[in-house]
């Protein structure tokens, strides 16, 4: 998807940074004059702090704009279950709001429960992605409606992972056969390892499994395997279609790899000022971070 042409954005910067180019600047507050229908938000390093809470101000401002007709996405690499406690926070439920899980590979309709959208890995994607990470040594996840499940249980970073999500993890003995047999198939497998290892990983994933799966780093110490053409780009692409909303009209804010679909294809795309280089780089804007509310700062100066 090629990125738009922006019109319409002001920013308000401090006396010292005015030399400096607009989008640029981190910690500015910025007018953005165009009305926008949508907002996609990332969840982990954009809109929540590193605690993964959410501030009063956060809440309390993406509630005001929901009340005046700005529609809320709440759109993430974690399952369905693992937002919901974001989702019930924000009210998204009484505004129309909708949860895009999985990275785009589910959306749901949060305020019916409705899921209109949804792409699982294919059998002999699952068979051949669990074969590989055996090979490496690595980790691998899959999530059922309310567990995680592994044949690693003990691998020290998916306590995080069990924390962040509010699930419990559930070791099995023979991963591929349970992951084969899931119903509904998984929409995403996830691998787990160290962080000095992140990016030999998410190499060897590309080049043997380019063809089935496309691979997202999501954090320091997790990669993210989703169906081929599967992102959060796409999958705003097939809401906005749904919803009759054009991506001019819509703003998204993200800080990793598994964000620059949505903040190239979107009308406004918005990077905290702590995400990665490259999500910098797609972005129109670059706000405060996650730890400042850079999210809620952005939309308060919407409405």
């Amino acid at each position: 998807m090629e990125k738009r042409e922006q019109k319409n954005i002001f920013c308000i910067l401090p006396s010292h940074a005015k030399s400096h180019v607009c989008h640029r600047i981190g910690f500015l507050y910025i007018i953005i004059a165009m009305k926008y229908l949508l907002a996609a938000i990332d969840i982990d390093g954009t809109l929540s702090h590193s605690n993964k809470e959410l501030s009063g101000y956060t809440v309390s401002t993406i509630i005001k704009a929901q009340k005046r007709g700005l529609r809320i996405v709440i759109a993430s690499g974690r399952p369905t279950h693992g937002l919901s406690y974001y989702a019930d926070l924000l009210h998204i439920y009484d505004y129309g709001g909708y949860v895009m899980a999985y990275n785009g590979g589910q959306i749901t309709d949060y305020s019916t429960g409705k899921c209109i959208y949804s792409q699982a890995l294919s059998p002999d994607a699952i068979s051949a992605a669990i074969k590989l990470a055996r090979e490496y040594k690595v980790t691998i996840i899959a999530y059922s409606e309310t567990e995680i499940l592994t044949e690693s249980p003990d691998d020290e970073y998916i306590p995080k992972l069990s924390r962040n999500n509010r699930m419990p993890i559930k070791g099995v003995e023979d991963f591929l056969k349970v992951a084969m047999e899931m119903n509904p198939a998984p929409v995403k497998l996830l691998l787990s390892c160290a962080p000095d290892r992140i990016d030999e990983v998410i190499k060897v994933f590309k080049d043997n499994l380019k063809d089935v799966i496309d691979v997202f780093k999501s954090a320091d110490t997790f990669v993210e395997l989703v169906p081929k053409g599967i992102d959060k780009g796409s999958s705003l692409s097939i809401l906005g279609g749904h919803l009759n909303i054009h991506p001019d009209q819509m703003i998204a804010f993200g800080d990793e790899s598994n964000d620059i679909s949505m903040l190239k294809y979107v009308g406004m795309g918005v990077a905290v000022v702590n995400a990665t280089e490259p999500a910098k780089a797609a972005a129109d804007l670059i706000t405060m971070s996650n730890n400042e509310d850079g999210v809620a700062h952005v939309i308060d100066m919407m409405l």
